[in-house]
């Protein structure tokens, strides 16, 4: 009997819902699936920090922690500036093992009209690049495939499980979560220190240059006047 937990992301309208819905009608025997829709990562109606907690949220539902993270991807829309960064958003708010723990789903393959998801990335290498930051791991559903066809929904289940066995069995736990958070909020504040500092020396370049303008002003070396020595007479 084995219990997972899985939380699909991606942007609002990628198929998360569907795809959420297909995977818990149709389960094999001996899976235990809790699945967690997440809110959608850019959009526009929420802030970064309401989309954070939402997010904190699904890690806090999904205890002891998911067992894997489904990056929805809709094959029938174009693929976006911001789906090319999902990986790194997910790192960095989620750390750098979540990628061990991420599965691209690619959502509507049964629009591709005859052409395999492999010839499709193929001609793509943005997402040929995003599947290979998961590991090269990904998956296909035909979302407008009935849900009584299990194949899709056990296929995916498979791949998660066999991704599993890499992982020793292991789940991404909340203290990772937390950890990840941490590191986060730190680099924030190196970063912030750092602008700070690149602001205060462009500053003071700027107040340089303008008192250089008058040699009245100036106190640069160069522009000091030069003394005269004499010859004295004896």
């Amino acid at each position: 009997y084995w219990e997972n937990g899985l939380i699909i992301v991606g942007k609002t309208g990628a198929g998360k819902s569907a795809s959420g819905n297909t995977i818990l009608e149709v389960k094999d025997e001996g899976w235990n699936i809790a699945v967690i829709d997440s809110p959608g990562l850019f959009d526009t109606n929420k802030t970064r920090a309401e989309v954070k907690e939402n997010i904190r949220d699904c890690v806090t539902r999904s205890v002891p922690g998911p067992h894997a993270f489904l990056l929805a991807i809709s094959l029938k829309s174009r693929f976006t500036e911001e789906e090319k960064a999902t990986v790194s958003w997910i790192e960095d708010n989620f750390g750098p093992d979540a990628s061990m723990y991420s599965l691209v789903l690619f959502t509507h393959a049964d629009l591709l009209e005859g052409k395999s998801v492999d010839d499709f990335l193929n001609d793509s290498k943005d997402l040929k690049r995003l599947v290979n930051q998961c590991g090269g791991r990904y998956h296909a559903f035909g979302n407008s495939r009935p849900p009584r066809d299990g194949e899709q929904v056990k296929g995916l289940l498979r791949k998660i499980e066999t991704m599993l066995r890499f992982n020793g069995g292991s789940h991404y736990t909340n203290e990772m979560y937390e950890r990840a958070q941490v590191q986060l909020q730190e680099e924030r504040m190196k970063t912030a220190k750092e602008e700070e500092r690149r602001r205060r020396e462009k500053s003071a370049r700027t107040e340089t240059r303008s008192r250089c303008r008058s040699p009245s002003t100036c106190t640069c070396p160069e522009r000091a006047p030069r003394r005269r020595w004499g010859v004295s007479r004896s």
